[in-house]
């Protein structure tokens, strides 16, 4: 098991949770290891987090030079409708171990969204110790997303929500096989 990010810190959390893996630090969207897989994973909606759709192709060419004849690359993306149906929904509240967490999801620029999260975490009495961290996603049409994968030998979308992916869908995967 391999794994990269470019954050140092989810890297050292990572080597701690899986401590046989091999871990790189590096971008999704242009790494380079020594190795090859038969399955490549970016999921949780990674790749919403870059920004520009030329990025996105970079890490298409990436996974598919780092498969194995025959491998697979899955990855999954939220769509244009569920970032706008959370954009337009209230400021999401949750409790845990006596702290509380508000997430919010605002439209802020032309396809893009940002995610304000403040976790208030309980320390003592009645005293909170407030994080907070704004993470952006875009999103593009899944017909877009499809023909940047024309490099792959077969690329079936699934919803598993729904029998097949549509207009409706808000998270799609993408399973490429090379």
């Amino acid at each position: 098991m391999s794994g990269l990010d470019l954050s140092k810190g989810m890297l050292a959390i990572a080597k701690k949770e899986v401590p046989q893996a091999k871990l790189y630090h590096q971008s999704m969207v242009n790494f380079k290891i020594p190795e090859k897989f038969d399955v490549i994973l970016c999921i949780f909606d990674s790749i919403n987090h870059i920004m520009k759709f030329s990025d996105w192709q970079k890490i298409f060419s990436s996974a598919h030079n780092h498969l194995n004849d025959g491998g697979v690359f899955i990855f999954d993306v939220n769509t244009q409708v569920k970032l706008v149906r959370h954009s337009k929904e209230p400021t999401w509240v949750r409790k845990f171990d006596g702290g509380i967490m508000l997430m919010k999801v605002q439209d802020v620029d032309k396809d893009i969204f940002n995610w304000n999260i403040k976790v208030f975490e309980y320390t003592k009495g009645d005293q909170y110790l407030l994080r907070e961290e704004d993470i952006k996603e875009t999103n593009f049409p899944a017909k877009k997303i499809r023909q940047s994968l024309s490099r792959f030998s077969s690329v079936k979308v699934v919803d598993t929500d729904r029998k097949r992916p549509s207009g409706k869908s808000d998270r799609l995967y993408f399973i490429c096989k090379k």
